[in-house]
């Protein structure tokens, strides 16, 4: 049988762009933010839904409608028929690895070929700084994704789950070196007793050194130095109103 093309990407933009280059395939899109907010799947995916979409509308108001915005993408994917091939069109910051860890987790029954599309060691954190041969080239040295292992990277992230990633196999690691930092990045913005978490204690010395008022040239320079998050400006603005709270 002929094998069916998707693409699913993280983010308008880079759909946007896979249309105008018109690739061969399908482009569906990622529209949630799993580094924020519930992700415990398991009491099911319905009720999963429910809560990502209540804070959702809290975080983000009602601008879209979460269920055709978000919900109508998911179920395109699980409808993706076993002759198919999936490429992953997905960077290493954390926002974007907690996506494609839960994508891998919510299609792990599909019998559908599965490749991952990086935006490469010179650039990888961002897919938009690549120029269309570079992404072209990307596309073209794709990983195809057979280990086991992948499918629970969601549940490890969903549960903090440090020792879980520390025991994954070698070659599992050495394959996908970029997963361990993501991880780390995560760990590191999680509440502890004895210092503030990583994200705000950047944006609290960047703050201190160039002034809080200026939130653009706060953000650009918290984007530097901490590029292996993937924090949008939402996210920092968050940061920014805890910081006030406490003081």
């Amino acid at each position: 049988m002929p094998e069916h093309i998707y693409h699913i990407t993280n983010g308008d933009a880079l759909s946007d762009r896979l249309e105008e280059l018109k690739i061969e395939g399908v482009i569906l899109t990622m529209r949630e933010c799993l580094i924020d907010g519930p992700k415990d799947t398991s009491k099911g995916f319905e009720v999963f839904l429910k809560l990502r979409e209540g804070f959702i509308y809290e975080q983000f108001g009602r601008e879209h409608s979460y269920d055709e915005y978000v919900v109508s993408e998911f179920k395109k994917m699980k409808k993706i028929s076993e002759d198919s091939v999936i490429y992953f069109w997905f960077e290493d910051d954390l926002f974007c690895q907690a996506n494609w860890w839960f994508l891998l987790y919510y299609l792990r029954d599909s019998k559908a070929k599965k490749y991952l599309v990086r935006s490469g060691d010179t650039s990888p954190y961002s897919f938009a700084r690549l120029s269309d041969k570079e992404l072209l080239n990307a596309f073209e040295v794709r990983v195809e994704l057979v280990e086991q292992e992948l499918t629970a990277l969601w549940e490890l992230y969903a549960n903090d789950d440090s020792q879980g990633i520390e025991a994954l196999s070698e070659s599992f690691v050495k394959k996908y070196y970029f997963v361990k930092p993501a991880f780390k990045a995560h760990m590191d913005r999680l509440p502890s007793s004895n210092s503030l978490v990583k994200p705000k204690e950047t944006v609290k010395e960047i703050g201190a050194e160039l002034g809080f008022e200026n939130f653009g040239k706060l953000f650009q320079e918290f984007q530097r130095r901490l590029p292996m998050y993937g924090y949008g400006d939402l996210q920092v603005q968050n940061i920014l109103k805890e910081l006030k709270k406490e003081n």
